[in-house]
């Protein structure tokens, strides 16, 4: 890139790679009358202390953190209805300092559908995500603000409930559309029993 006077500022080209895998542990409680709590978080501490990284300020500083709920509906409409209806939100984000500031959220209205061995699902959600990147030395000023497209998310999927496994399949219709599949564990999941008398 060009500069004043002829000068010329040299830029690293990056890594050619088209994305980023990142794990972070999660922890959902529920249901609490009716409500489900779900929280993820993820530092950089251990990495930085086994790789000897304490003198990078970005790095050490870095953190996740998302969390979210999810409320039934469906519970106070009693028979009318035999589709389970809910609603959430949904909010996370990575931080470095004043480095880097990325946050997304989510509020959706979801329903779902059993029948045997097949659950199907759907919702529609409003979302918003935002990027912010602030860097400076005695060479370099960066000041970088980045707005998400996606406003609206409307999702259609299916779920194999094969016992404790669930194998499901997704898609999500946004200005940036997206196909998921998954493969998940069930525990001490509470399945009500109708006899003569209610039991869970």
């Amino acid at each position: 890139m060009g500069g004043p006077g002829g000068t010329k500022y040299y830029f690293p080209g990056g890594l050619d790679i088209n994305y980023v895998p990142f794990a972070a542990p999660q922890l959902s409680i529920g249901s609490l009358f009716g409500t489900d709590l779900t929280v993820r978080y993820a530092s950089a501490n251990y990495f930085v202390k086994n790789l000897g990284l304490e003198d990078q300020d970005w790095i050490n500083k870095f953190r996740f953190f998302g969390w979210g709920f999810r409320h039934s509906i469906s519970q106070w409409l009693g028979d009318l209805t035999n589709i389970d209806i809910a609603v959430g939100y949904y909010s996370q984000s990575i931080t470095s300092r004043d480095y880097l500031d990325i946050r997304a959220s989510l509020i959706s209205l979801q329903a779902s559908y059993q029948k045997s061995l097949l659950t199907v699902y759907g919702g529609i959600g409003i979302e918003s995500s935002s990027l912010q990147v602030k860097y400076e030395d005695d060479n370099l000023a960066i000041d970088y603000d980045l707005t998400g497209v996606n406003s609206v998310r409307v999702t259609i999927g299916a779920t194999l409930n094969a016992g404790p496994v669930k194998l499901n399949a997704e898609y999500n219709v946004s200005e940036q559309s997206a196909i998921a599949v998954g493969l998940g564990i069930g525990i001490n999941e509470l399945k009500k029993e109708e006899k003569s008398e209610e039991k869970w």
